[in-house]
């Protein structure tokens, strides 16, 4: 007789408790590492991932139940991804099974056994596929240094420099090798236009991932990947969690994001994460930005990440802005005026005309503002608050 280890759903239990149930003979065989099975718990019947499969238990057998249905005929997670569960369960302080449950969508948990009929997505003719960009100099280097990097890689590439050419041509040479890849976006927003332009360069092999679908649609996108139809997910921070079939390479794309970070039931961070999966594939993790948070280039300092550089804009003959720096508190002190003083008497009613103003229309905007305005074009001007302020001064 085989028991299975299984973590199943229910938060009152320890973080990494599993739980031992008797495998039936007409389940033999079938039963494996990673299989989504149904058990009784308590009263009821719920699903259960299994984690271990072994020859004995350590309960007495009148006590142990039994796995009561094979939910898919094949297991749903490879040896890769449960000790992933594993480590997000350790590491975000989260029971096993609801880490779990974070992983697989509703639509797939609650659904019914019986498998979609996919045939049709196969057998639809598919658009031709997009013809692949020139790459200048620093994009061709970059996508060498990624597909030879052994740890992740920092893709730092101003506005506009072509880094999604680059993670198309990455994958590319990723799908010529039969793996397929997982790329993450921060917002939904952003989702339908990225999804477009891998689309266009992989018809037919691209599945999207996001809270926004519908749940025929998630479970269609879900059932397609773990089936190897499509190799390429796409998605938000959901999408770390997609089946992809023998994964090679991830993308994290405005890694310094901060909707990466789930803040509800498993607050897991969507790139750490995906770097700790990435190590356990050994497999490229790359993360694309024009600003780096300081954790990754804190990463790169310390050559645990290897970097590219896009210094130049690869779209048409566009030029980057020219940036000036104007220090406000530097005119003060050049002025004798301390702004301590000025702050501590903002609300004391004393007049102080020499220095209004001074932190709002600087000489150098005044100017720039007149000349827009002179040649009859328009100005924007943004603020770094919306509808408060703690100081506003004007000399005049």
């Amino acid at each position: 007789m085989y028991f299975a280890r299984v973590a199943v759903p229910a938060p009152l239990l320890p973080l990494d408790a599993l739980l031992d149930y008797s495998i039936p003979i007409e389940l033999e065989g079938k039963v494996q590492l990673g299989s989504f099975v149904e058990v009784p718990f308590g009263r009821r019947k719920t699903w259960a991932v299994v984690f271990e499969v072994k020859s004995e238990s350590q309960y007495p057998l009148e006590k142990i139940k039994a796995v009561t249905a094979l939910k898919f005929e094949s297991p749903i997670f490879d040896a890769e991804h449960l000790e992933f569960f594993r480590w997000l369960s350790k590491y975000y302080f989260y029971p096993l099974g609801e880490v779990c449950e974070t992983a697989i969508p509703g639509p797939v948990r609650d659904g019914s056994q019986k498998t979609l009929k996919l045939k049709a997505a196969i057998d639809k003719k598919l658009p031709i596929a997009s013809v692949a960009k020139a790459l200048n100099v620093a994009q061709a280097a970059a996508v060498n240094d990624i597909n030879a990097s052994q740890i992740p890689h920092l893709l730092w590439g101003v506005t506009g420099s072509g880094k999604t050419e680059v993670y198309l041509q990455a994958i590319s040479r990723t799908r010529e090798m039969g793996l397929g890849a997982i790329v993450l976006v921060p917002e939904i927003s952003l989702t339908p236009q990225v999804t477009r332009r891998f689309e266009e360069r992989f018809p037919g092999d691209v599945a999207v991932f996001h809270s926004s679908q519908k749940p025929s649609e998630l479970r269609r996108a879900w059932l397609e990947t773990f089936h190897g139809i499509k190799k390429i997910a796409v998605g938000a921070r959901s999408a770390l969690f997609a089946p992809v079939q023998k994964p090679g390479i991830m993308i994290v794309d405005e890694e310094h994001d901060s909707s990466y970070k789930q803040e509800e039931r498993l607050r897991y961070h969507a790139r750490d994460c995906a770097l700790h999966l990435g190590a356990l594939y050994k497999i490229p993790v790359i993360l694309g930005s024009a600003t780096p948070s300081a954790e990754t280039l804190f990463q790169v300092q310390n050559q645990k990440m290897t970097r590219s550089l896009l210094p130049d804009r690869a779209v048409g003959q566009a030029m980057l802005p020219q940036i000036q720096l104007v220090d406000l508190k530097k005119r003060l002190a050049e002025k004798n005026l301390n702004p301590e003083i000025v702050e501590q008497n903002r609300d004391s009613g004393i007049d102080l005309p020499s220095i209004r103003g001074e932190f709002f229309l600087s000489p150098e905007l005044r100017v720039g503002l007149e000349q827009v305005l002179l040649e009859r074009k328009q100005a924007i001007l943004f603020l770094n608050r919306r509808g408060v302020g703690s100081q506003l001064l004007c000399r005049s």
